[in-house]
């Protein structure tokens, strides 16, 4: 489960929907979050929930309120943050709070990533501190903290046209060492002899999954994903046929209550109803909603958004073929 708890974000990547956003940013009131945690709960719909959805989850005031809430109705609570706001008092929240799983989504160390963000005054090694003094505070307590880094190709099907953050094998093991090199500041770590190896057999710009440092710190290498085919300036062919998790293994509730199948859907556009209108558990079951899970089952997409969502690029006219750019 996704409950998106704000819509606002104090970054601007150029490798996300967010500034351009046309649903309003707002945070979540306080009684239609609590709303959608008793229905999770009442309809078993789920037990795991992430605290985010295209927006910084560390802005939303009543976050770790709503954490408690959810540990009160037998949910565990999960976020993925940009790291920027990891200040020693954050820090000290969290490692106190009933958040379990903290994802820093940390794309690069070096270069030009806080031009990339948008967001000039959080530099790359501000947030790196952040990360560091997050490992350093969570040891022992049971939670567990995953280092996103983000890895571009150009070229890349389904990545984002000309957007170069970690785009090299080297340039991967050189974060990875930034990253270890800071949590060691915080922590001990066992040897990173078994990493290396791990991470050269890895196929670096595709999604994998993450893989334990230490007891409460991973690494997760994937890549930068265009949301669905918004973010291409290759022209998109609609698709009829393919597979999704879609409503099988997520669901999201948007910051105005609102249920979308999928965590790419930033500007809202396939919702299948909405929790104060009607009961969480009754819009999974809705014929629409079985007709999108059935479909995917059956390998068929009969929803306009996941047609493009899952569509086929072409380059545009007097670009190299698709195939050329990724050789």
């Amino acid at each position: 489960m996704y409950l998106e708890v704000t819509s606002r974000c104090n970054y601007a990547c150029v490798y996300c929907p967010h500034p351009n956003m046309k649903r309003p940013k707002r945070h979540i009131d306080w009684e239609v979050a609590t709303e959608a945690l008793r229905q999770i709960r009442s309809g078993r719909i789920g037990e795991r929930v992430w605290l985010n959805y295209l927006g910084e989850p560390l802005l939303y005031p009543r976050l770790f309120e709503v954490s408690e809430y959810a540990a009160s109705l037998g949910l565990s609570t999960h976020v993925i943050t940009n790291g920027s706001l990891l200040t020693e008092p954050m820090v000290a929240r969290i490692a106190a709070s009933h958040l379990f799983t903290i994802k820093v989504s940390h794309d690069s160390t070096f270069g030009d990533a806080a031009a990339a963000h948008g967001a000039p005054r959080f530099t790359p090694q501000l947030v790196l501190e952040g990360i560091g003094r997050l490992i350093g505070a969570v040891a022992g307590t049971g939670k567990r903290v995953v280092v996103i880094l983000m890895t571009t190709a150009p070229g890349f099907d389904g990545g984002i046209d000309g957007l170069e953050l970690i785009s090299s094998p080297a340039a991967l093991r050189r974060e990875v060492e930034a990253v270890l090199a800071e949590a060691a500041r915080h922590v001990t770590l066992p040897p990173h002899d078994f990493i290396w190896p791990r991470l050269d057999a890895l196929r670096w710009h595709t999604w994998n999954p993450d893989f334990n440092v230490s007891d409460t710190f991973a690494l997760e290498i994937r890549p930068a994903l265009n949301w669905g085919n918004t973010l291409t300036t290759r022209h998109v062919e609609p698709v009829t046929h393919g597979r999704c998790n879609a409503l099988v293994e997520k669901v999201t509730v948007l910051v105005n209550g609102d249920v979308v199948p999928c965590c790419v859907d930033a500007e809202g556009e396939l919702v299948l109803g909405n929790i104060l209108e009607r009961p969480l558990v009754e819009i999974l079951a809705s014929s629409r909603a079985r007709a999108l899970r059935n479909g995917f089952a059956e390998g068929r997409v009969v929803e306009a958004r996941c047609q493009r969502c899952l569509g086929q690029l072409s380059a545009r006219p007097g670009d190299a073929t698709l195939h050329e750019s990724q050789a």
